[in-house]
């Protein structure tokens, strides 16, 4: 089973995601959430998951901010950017970085 980690400054968000999908029954297992980049780069030393949702405009550490780090210190963590930020300039970068 796959660990997913969660990334979203919105409470409501995470939460919807987090309870609204039967994880398990995609072979994943929601490990936590965090509210942003940093919280999230210390969760991923600690607990490993092999997959982070994250969105994109987070206070502290953006999303694009987070994939870059995880794309140099955890180069095997799959990302998926969720998001309803409407920039096409953060879906290009994410693209390039392999999102």
């Amino acid at each position: 089973m796959y660990k997913l980690l969660i990334v979203d400054d919105e409470a409501l968000v995470r939460e919807a995601i987090q309870d609204g999908m039967n994880w398990e029954a995609m072979g994943l297992e929601c490990v936590g959430s965090c509210e942003d980049g940093i919280e999230a780069l210390e969760f991923v030393e600690r607990e490993n998951p092999d997959i982070v949702m994250t969105d994109i405009g987070m206070p502290f550490m953006n999303g694009i901010e987070l994939t870059r780090e995880l794309s140099v210190r955890y180069p095997d963590v799959k990302v998926i950017i969720l998001t309803g930020y409407d920039e096409f300039e953060y879906a290009q970068q994410a693209l390039k970085m392999q999102v």
